[in-house]
């Protein structure tokens, strides 16, 4: 069953996004997407989504480091061809991810017609709220 075939049984549609996660920044951003296309690992045995936001304004928290890469990403693993329950839950946390920041429906019906949509989002402002969590160590062991 291909991933389009997935998605169209669990009779998904985009929805607006009520929850997200991006790591290393805590903040609001007003961002611009730089990438989203599909991937191999460097094994070339995992295919994913790579998604890319690089901050244009800071709205609140951490300020913007200064990297030769975007400031967020993320890898949405996949298979194309005969994705499980997990890797469809990820292509629908992507799409409504894209969707709720600008509106644009992602197309999984090939990764051809995913590439083709995809475009359409470069250069695409969105606007998002990051924060990441650390462990907190108990120092007497209890």
């Amino acid at each position: 069953m291909s991933l389009a075939d997935k998605l169209k049984e669990r009779g998904f549609k985009a929805e607006a996004s009520t929850d997200g996660e991006w790591n290393p920044y805590n903040g609001v951003y007003h961002c611009s997407i730089k990438t989203l296309r599909p991937e191999r690992d460097e094994k070339n045995q995992a295919a994913f989504i790579q998604l890319e936001l690089d901050i244009e304004e800071v709205l609140s928290g951490d300020m913007k480091r200064d990297s030769k890469f975007p400031a967020f990403r993320k890898r949405y693993y996949t298979d194309w061809e005969n994705p499980t329950d997990d890797q469809a839950d990820n292509v629908q946390e992507l799409a409504n991810v894209v969707f709720t920041g600008t509106g644009i429906e992602l197309d999984f019906t090939s990764q051809q017609d995913f590439r083709v949509s995809a475009e359409k989002t470069i250069g695409q402002e969105i606007y998002i709220r990051a924060w990441g969590f650390t462990f907190d160590k108990k120092v007497d062991g209890t």
